[in-house]
């Protein structure tokens, strides 16, 4: 697949000197979490954002970033993309490819910082590299991450706005994974392990599913057993895995079981 590729400048925080360690982020998710169930057709929301620290000092420091938001196999129908940044001279949008936004092209090669966006002065910068709603009719597993381009594989950390200086940022790439399924109990075809269909759903929901939910649960497998975050509904965070194993998955997948398909 071509890809174009962008440097994007964000500004905020301060540095002493260009010189030491830093570190920074881009996280990737999907309506605010790092792994979340939708129904086939359910329109999600995806956004990556990037996060360098705020060191207290006399110097504005800025970010270069450059890279796509990139879905398993473009999977998936796009829409309303939205970012921090304005488009203009310096910064363009990238392109759809299926799914995946690729190509946020903001500037290729920043020799002389010119431009920028500073947010407040906050402890963490939290920048909206991109974000755009997406739905995905087939059902399955989906990772979402941030693909680096090919000059900055690292978020670059500026001095100042017009400095032809940089560090190279040491960056934590996250990122999430969408499970698309028109019923979500539905996990497996047997509740015996080593025969064909144990893990993998079948489109039928019986006592199979229930045992192998709580045999995963028992075991502490936290990538089936969390469900949610609260068992209440209309709490925050129903529905929606936090990556922590409580009795409030086991209650909550008891409900959505005994609701049915």
């Amino acid at each position: 697949m071509d890809r174009m590729w962008a440097a994007a400048a964000v500004g905020a925080g301060a540095v002493v000197s260009c010189a030491g360690a830093f570190e920074a982020s881009i996280r990737v998710v999907a309506q605010r979490a790092s792994r979340v169930y939708v129904a086939p057709g359910e329109v999600f929301y995806v956004e990556a954002l990037l996060t360098y620290p705020h060191l207290v000092g006399g110097w504005h420091q800025f970010a270069g970033v450059q890279g796509s938001i990139v879905i398993d196999g473009d999977a998936g129908s796009p829409s309303n993309f939205r970012c921090f940044f304005s488009s203009s001279v310096l910064i363009r949008w990238g392109e759809f490819v299926g799914g995946s936004r690729v190509g946020l092209d903001y500037e290729l090669t920043p020799a002389f910082f010119q431009g920028g966006f500073i947010p407040p002065q906050i402890p963490n910068v939290n920048g909206l590299l991109g974000g755009y709603d997406l739905k995905i009719d087939e059902p399955g597993e989906y990772g979402i991450r941030w693909e680096p381009g090919p000059t900055y594989t690292s978020v670059r950390l500026f001095p100042s706005v017009q400095s032809p200086y940089w560090v190279d940022a040491k960056t934590e790439y996250f990122g999430t994974t969408v499970i698309v399924t028109p019923c979500r109990p539905d996990l497996t075809t047997t509740a015996i392990p080593g025969q064909a269909g144990y893990g993998e759903p079948d489109g039928v929901l019986n006592n199979d599913d229930f045992a192998y939910y709580l045999a995963q649960f028992a075991a502490g497998n936290v990538l089936v057993g969390d469900q949610t975050h609260a068992a209440i509904p209309d709490q925050p965070g129903y529905g929606m895995p936090d990556g922590v194993l409580t009795n409030d998955d086991f209650f909550f997948y008891l409900a959505i079981f005994a609701a049915g398909c």
